[in-house]
């Protein structure tokens, strides 16, 4: 390593953040990036490969509040709740894009009487933080 390396590593500034898991340490080092770093958030790439995550996110969290509605609060569109489990795809397998047919989908699905229901009894729900 040269000097100029070696300063370039010695300006750079490292946090070690420790906890288990789901308590926060993504969210609070994503929040540092934003705040402090040159580009003040995210660069295009970085918001590129973040898709597949926030789609999984988002089809994992309304695959448990479906899964979970017949318990809090039926879903009464049983038609919008036979497209969603459609889309879904095996646990290991990617989700699928939003394309605007999805979100569709997804909106009518949220704006379901059971789906609401079910959504206001989340706390009893093992549901994932979105990026």
């Amino acid at each position: 390593m040269n000097k100029q390396d070696h300063k370039k590593e010695m300006s750079r500034v490292k946090l070690l953040l420790l906890g288990t898991g789901e308590s926060g340490k993504s969210t609070i080092f994503k929040q540092m990036k934003i705040l402090y770093s040159a580009e003040k958030g995210y660069t295009p790439k970085e918001r590129e490969q973040s898709k597949p995550y926030i789609y999984g996110n988002v089809f994992s969290n309304f695959r448990v509040v479906v899964e979970n509605s017949d318990k809090y609060g039926p879903v009464q569109n049983q038609e919008v709740k036979q497209a969603f489990l459609s889309l879904l795809k095996a646990e290991d397998e990617p989700a699928p894009e939003i394309t605007p047919q999805i979100a569709a989908t997804l909106k009518a699905l949220w704006e379901d009487a059971g789906i609401q229901a079910t959504w206001k009894e989340r706390k009893y729900l093992h549901l994932f933080e979105l990026l």
